[in-house]
Protein backbone atom coordinates (compact mmCIF):
# COMPACT_ATOMS: atom_id res chain seq x y z
CA UNK A 1 0.00 0.00 0.00
CA UNK A 2 1.37 3.39 -1.09
CA UNK A 3 1.31 6.53 1.56
CA UNK A 4 0.95 9.98 -0.33
CA UNK A 5 1.28 12.99 2.03
CA UNK A 6 -0.44 16.06 0.38
CA UNK A 7 0.19 19.31 2.22
CA UNK A 8 -2.79 21.72 1.69
CA UNK A 9 -1.93 26.03 2.42
CA UNK A 10 -4.80 27.36 3.95
CA UNK A 11 -5.31 31.19 4.09
CA UNK A 12 -5.33 32.56 7.20
CA UNK A 13 -8.21 34.73 6.87
CA UNK A 14 -10.88 32.32 5.48
CA UNK A 15 -9.48 28.95 5.37
CA UNK A 16 -9.76 28.54 2.15
CA UNK A 17 -7.42 26.65 0.34
CA UNK A 18 -4.36 28.65 -1.36
CA UNK A 19 -3.22 26.82 -5.00
CA UNK A 20 0.08 26.89 -6.18
CA UNK A 21 0.96 30.25 -6.89
CA UNK A 22 -2.42 31.65 -5.76
CA UNK A 23 -0.98 33.96 -2.94
CA UNK A 24 1.55 32.72 0.16
CA UNK A 25 3.19 34.78 3.24
CA UNK A 26 2.73 38.39 3.52
CA UNK A 27 4.27 39.98 6.45
CA UNK A 28 3.52 43.43 7.59
CA UNK A 29 4.10 45.45 11.12
CA UNK A 30 1.96 47.40 13.41
CA UNK A 31 2.95 49.36 16.65
CA UNK A 32 6.30 47.48 16.39
CA UNK A 33 4.87 43.86 15.98
CA UNK A 34 5.63 42.31 13.41
CA UNK A 35 3.08 39.51 11.69
CA UNK A 36 3.23 36.90 9.12
CA UNK A 37 0.39 35.44 7.54
CA UNK A 38 -0.92 33.13 4.51
CA UNK A 39 -3.34 35.05 2.35
CA UNK A 40 -4.74 34.26 -1.15
CA UNK A 41 -3.88 36.50 -4.03
CA UNK A 42 -7.37 37.90 -3.70
CA UNK A 43 -6.89 38.61 0.30
CA UNK A 44 -3.60 39.76 -0.12
CA UNK A 45 -5.16 42.67 -2.48
CA UNK A 46 -7.96 43.71 -0.11
CA UNK A 47 -4.95 43.79 2.57
CA UNK A 48 -3.10 46.06 0.22
CA UNK A 49 -6.34 48.17 -0.96
CA UNK A 50 -7.10 48.56 3.02
CA UNK A 51 -3.23 49.86 4.05
CA UNK A 52 -3.20 51.73 0.51
CA UNK A 53 -4.13 55.49 2.11
CA UNK A 54 -1.55 54.65 5.36
CA UNK A 55 1.00 53.64 3.31
CA UNK A 56 0.43 56.41 0.70
CA UNK A 57 1.22 59.09 3.74
CA UNK A 58 3.18 56.76 5.61
CA UNK A 59 7.57 57.37 6.09
CA UNK A 60 9.16 54.18 5.09
CA UNK A 61 11.75 52.80 7.07
CA UNK A 62 15.29 51.86 6.94
CA UNK A 63 14.95 48.19 7.01
CA UNK A 64 18.47 47.35 8.93
CA UNK A 65 17.85 49.95 11.17
CA UNK A 66 14.53 48.38 12.29
CA UNK A 67 16.26 45.01 12.61
CA UNK A 68 18.65 46.46 14.32
CA UNK A 69 16.90 48.16 17.18
CA UNK A 70 14.81 44.83 17.76
CA UNK A 71 17.99 42.28 18.01
CA UNK A 72 18.94 41.28 21.16
CA UNK A 73 21.98 39.46 22.31
CA UNK A 74 21.96 36.10 20.53
CA UNK A 75 19.17 36.28 19.04
CA UNK A 76 20.50 37.80 15.65
CA UNK A 77 19.94 35.46 12.42
CA UNK A 78 22.75 35.72 9.71
CA UNK A 79 19.84 35.45 7.17
CA UNK A 80 16.30 36.00 6.51
CA UNK A 81 14.61 32.70 5.70
CA UNK A 82 12.25 34.49 3.08
CA UNK A 83 14.95 35.82 1.10
CA UNK A 84 16.53 31.98 1.11
CA UNK A 85 13.40 30.21 -0.06
CA UNK A 86 12.84 32.73 -2.18
CA UNK A 87 16.72 32.58 -4.19
CA UNK A 88 16.01 28.50 -4.38
CA UNK A 89 12.82 28.29 -5.71
CA UNK A 90 14.38 30.73 -8.47
CA UNK A 91 17.77 28.54 -8.60
CA UNK A 92 15.13 25.31 -9.48
CA UNK A 93 14.61 23.76 -5.79
CA UNK A 94 11.18 22.51 -5.30
CA UNK A 95 10.43 23.86 -1.28
CA UNK A 96 7.49 22.44 1.30
CA UNK A 97 5.14 25.66 1.06
CA UNK A 98 4.81 25.80 5.01
CA UNK A 99 7.12 24.50 7.64
CA UNK A 100 10.80 24.91 8.47
CA UNK A 101 13.46 25.45 5.68
CA UNK A 102 15.65 22.22 5.58
CA UNK A 103 19.38 22.48 6.75
CA UNK A 104 20.61 20.90 3.46
CA UNK A 105 18.57 23.85 1.45
CA UNK A 106 19.39 26.17 4.43
CA UNK A 107 23.18 25.16 3.70
CA UNK A 108 23.53 25.38 -0.25
CA UNK A 109 22.40 29.18 0.36
CA UNK A 110 24.84 29.51 2.90
CA UNK A 111 27.16 28.59 0.50
CA UNK A 112 26.41 30.35 -2.32
CA UNK A 113 25.87 33.65 -0.22
CA UNK A 114 29.18 33.18 2.04
CA UNK A 115 26.95 33.66 4.74
CA UNK A 116 27.51 31.86 8.46
CA UNK A 117 25.53 28.70 9.35
CA UNK A 118 21.81 29.19 10.63
CA UNK A 119 21.88 28.66 13.99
Amino acid sequence: MAIEKIIVMRDDLDSSEIPEGGGGEVSFAFKGQRYEMHLTTENEQKLADALRPFIEKARKVDSTKEEASHSEGGDEKPYDLRDARRWLREQGYELNQVGPLKAEFRKIYEEAHGLPPWK
